[in-house]
């Protein structure tokens, strides 16, 4: 008889904003019964979790140590590490999924007693990144386990309707959000002395920084505040020599966009920490240090290149399929 699992956190009223918790959902079906599979958005996460806390038989948590952050912060935090508590007494095997080493939002002392009741009482921990992994092994009780983010494969519909008006030197794209560092970027005067053409497509809710990012956007630098669709996503990846990821938060882990990137033929250009590390020692980004070596990158005559068939093998050992056979193995 199959076991239910439960996913954290459950559907909220508007949708999942990430893709990521649609696909491993999806992917869990393959191995268990999965609660509240029909999508239907909860009344409340924590109600939710209590309810099937009390039931399920397998716990895959995202991302609950952000409630912490916020309004009520100390009854969802009572609440969050109650309903833990329940799946410990009741021996269900919880997996932990570290998708930051620290939550963007920052740190408090709410975030902080989640993590670390979990990392004692978790029974497998998962690192997207070997940052991540180093991490967790310093604080878990358990088993820690590296697998790379997993990945989506992208069908594309392509057509006449978006037109290039020119070749970017850069490409920036995804939620815009303070810690990506794009404001920063743009405010740079060197960047602005280089000549150099940056395009930026991607939904911006924070209104101080998207005015921030408008307020250095020109001739050579264009702001697209939308959400955009794959395939305006690559039609702007294949015009441009490179995708930048400008991020400033030392507690990153891993990125979605970046294997959506690689899915879509682009060359990755990142800081070197987290996943872009990861990916640089398996040659499928290119990273820089210091704003030195970016600029040295970017102003380059030669564009440097991602080998494709190294992506190939990468995308091949990363499917969902796989990411859930391996969890599965693990708890075992």
């Amino acid at each position: 008889m199959r076991q239910e699992a439960y996913f954290y956190p459950p559907q909220p009223k508007n949708g999942y904003n990430n893709p990521y918790a649609l696909h491993f959902k999806e992917a869990l079906a393959a191995k268990y019964d999965v609660a509240e599979s029909d999508y239907r958005p909860v009344k409340g996460q924590l109600w939710s979790l209590f309810c099937h806390a009390l039931c399920s038989d397998v716990f895959f948590l995202n991302w609950i140590e952000n409630v912490g952050v916020g309004r009520k912060q100390k009854l969802r935090t009572w609440i969050a590490l109650f309903c833990l508590k329940i799946m410990s007494w009741r021996h269900a095997p919880m997996v932990w999924i570290l998708h930051n080493i620290h939550p963007h939002e920052g740190e408090n002392e709410s975030t902080e007693a989640i993590k670390n009741w979990l990392f004692q009482h978790a029974n497998l921990i998962i690192a997207h990144s070997h940052a991540a992994e180093n991490y967790a092994r310093e604080h878990a009780r358990n088993k820690v386990l590296f697998l790379h983010h997993p990945i989506t494969p992208i069908e594309l519909m392509m057509d006449d309707d978006f037109k290039l008006d020119c070749a970017n030197d850069v490409f920036i794209w995804g939620s815009i959000l303070p810690y990506k560092g794009i404001g920063e970027f743009v405010s740079l005067p060197r960047l602005h002395d280089s000549g150099l053409r940056v395009k930026i497509v991607g939904q911006c809710q924070n209104p101080e920084l998207a005015k921030q990012i408008e307020s250095y956007c020109g001739e050579r630098i264009t702001f697209n505040n939308h959400m955009a669709i794959f395939e305006e996503i690559a039609f702007h990846i294949k015009a441009s020599r490179y995708v930048l990821f400008p991020y400033i938060d030392s507690g990153f882990s891993s990125s979605g966009a970046l294997i959506d990137t690689l899915m879509l033929g682009g060359t990755p250009l990142a800081p070197d920490m987290g996943a872009f590390k990861d990916l640089k020692e398996e040659g499928l980004c290119i990273t820089y240090n210091s704003e030195d070596e970016l600029f040295d990158i970017l102003n380059s005559d030669t564009t440097q290149r991602i080998d494709q068939d190294k992506v190939k093998t990468f995308i091949e050992n990363n499917s969902w399929e796989s990411f859930i056979e391996k969890i599965h193995d693990n708890l075992k």
